[in-house]
């Protein structure tokens, strides 16, 4: 994928597919549930998060180990990051374009970020 023209027809195509999957955790059909809401005039979305956000809910996460220096090897490269006690921390990425390296798991707000690289473009 090369732009966002691209990425949004993969996006439109997957929520379509998980729109009509039965969850497991309540048995039903989003698409279904959607549907009767409006019908009942109970139907509502979230708002976007903040643009100061939109990199953290549009990224991809993965756990790393930290080795004394303090380093973390990612995608067979290593990143010297932030003095920390964490024993594990989360890379958060986009992939060819930038990655941070955080002391935790993001909720809905950044969590304190020990490390932010611009990746190559391969």
């Amino acid at each position: 994928m090369t732009d966002g023209k691209q990425a949004d027809v993969i996006l439109q195509m997957e929520i379509k597919r998980q729109n009509r999957l039965i969850k497991r955790s309540t048995g039903k059909i989003p698409l279904e549930i959607w549907d009767e809401q409006l019908l009942k005039c109970i139907a509502h979305l979230a708002p976007t998060p903040p643009t100061s956000l939109l990199d953290l809910h549009l990224s991809l996460r993965v756990t790393r180990k930290v080795h004394t220096g303090p380093y973390v090897e990612f995608d067979g490269q290593s990143y010297e990051i932030a003095p920390t006690d964490r024993k594990l921390v989360t890379v958060i990425y986009h992939p060819r374009h930038q990655l941070w390296i955080t002391d935790h798991k993001p909720k809905l707000t950044w969590p304190p970020i020990l490390g932010h690289f611009t990746l190559p473009s391969v």
